[in-house]
């Protein structure tokens, strides 16, 4: 296939659209998430809202998404090692979805490169979302090991224009549509993990350096205004600094040095503590409360004595509103930088 289409947009002014369409999002307060084995049937909503229809046209029926050239992006869905789905949820309802799969549709270039779909109900679209959709779609992609997707788009949908602002190109085209890939899944535009931690005496400091190492991900600690002392640690004590701030659920330890740069760029959280009365040191909660952190993953990672998770997440929820925040693992004894890497990209 010959290019035809360069794209005319610098990296630069890609990257501020992107924060742009997460700003927008974020007004929203929309959640994405991934589709669950339960809401395959919701591909075929989307499938009809994805029609381009344009002005003055009739809507087909509803039973053209029935027909054998459409149904190959629903059909047993999940079944093919491509298939995958991301949804946008508003307040419980699924209002858009994107998705992929290695499928002989109008987009096929190769038995091995995924192509998507994406499709929003229509009060959701030009607010940014479908733009969140494609990026966390592109990094799922690429934590999978694929290096290229392809779509395929009718040449006058205006969703053209947000394909090329992704890292998509124009391979090739017919009289109505164009054929598009994206071979950038590893560029700067990509969405981004941080790992932030807090670490009274250093263990957890250890495994979340080790962690960010393995994920090539940014890091962030989480460095109390005043240190912690040994006296300040000691459980047994009921008068201790940290006997005192947990058993206060309100209080909010403060913070010392810089907080974290844009953090609108990164999508994912690797989130490490210590266990402390079974649940996160209430500076965490302080960590999760100085920044708006709505619509992104949240991933727990712990140290402990011995205890496991116990209410830290339903202690943490409050304190990160319309983030999804998930139990990862109690990060005890020695990891290499494999089980790592591995662990990391489960939740990436």
């Amino acid at each position: 296939m010959k290019s035809i289409l360069i794209k005319d947009t610098t990296k630069e002014e890609r990257e501020e659209i992107i924060q742009y369409s997460k700003r927008l999002m974020g007004e929203l307060k929309v959640l994405l998430r991934e589709l669950r084995e339960d809401e395959t049937e919701l591909l075929r909503e989307f499938l009809y809202e994805a029609i381009f229809v344009p002005d003055g046209v009739v809507p087909p029926p509803r039973e053209i998404i029935e027909q054998p050239e459409l149904a190959v992006y629903y059909e047993n869905f999940g079944s093919g090692k491509a298939d995958f789905c991301i949804v946008a949820e508003d307040d419980g309802r699924v209002v858009g979805a994107v998705w992929t799969r290695i499928m002989n549709d109008y987009g096929h270039i190769d038995d091995d490169t995924p192509s998507f779909a994406i499709s929003l109900y229509k009060e959701y679209r030009g607010h940014g979302i479908g733009t969140q959709l494609m990026l966390r779609m592109l990094e799922l992609l690429r934590t999978k090991g694929y290096r290229k997707a392809s779509l395929a788009v009718q040449k006058a949908n205006y969703a053209v224009r947000m394909y090329e602002k992704v890292g998509f190109i124009t391979v090739d085209e017919n009289s109505e549509e164009y054929i598009m890939v994206n071979t950038e899944m590893e560029g700067d535009h990509m969405a981004k993990t941080l790992v932030a931690y807090f670490s009274a005496t250093g263990t957890t400091g250890i495994v979340a350096t080790a962690l960010a190492e393995a994920a090539e991900a940014d890091i962030y600690e989480i460095a109390p205004e005043v240190p912690y002392t040994n006296d300040d640690l000691n459980w047994r004590d009921e008068q201790s600094r940290s006997s005192v701030e947990m058993n206060d659920p309100a209080g909010r330890p403060a913070i010392g040095g810089e907080k974290v740069s844009n953090m609108e760029q990164y999508d994912t959280i690797f989130l490490c503590f210590p266990i402390w009365w079974y649940v996160a040191p209430t500076i965490v909660n302080s960590f999760l409360e100085s920044y708006n952190l709505h619509g992104k993953k949240i991933v727990l990672f712990a140290t402990s004595g011995g205890s496991g998770f116990g209410k830290t997440l339903e202690r943490l929820e409050n304190s990160a509103p319309g983030a999804q925040i998930t139990e990862g693992k109690i990060l005890n004894g020695e990891w290499s930088k494999d089980e790592l890497k591995s662990l990391a990209e489960k939740w990436m």
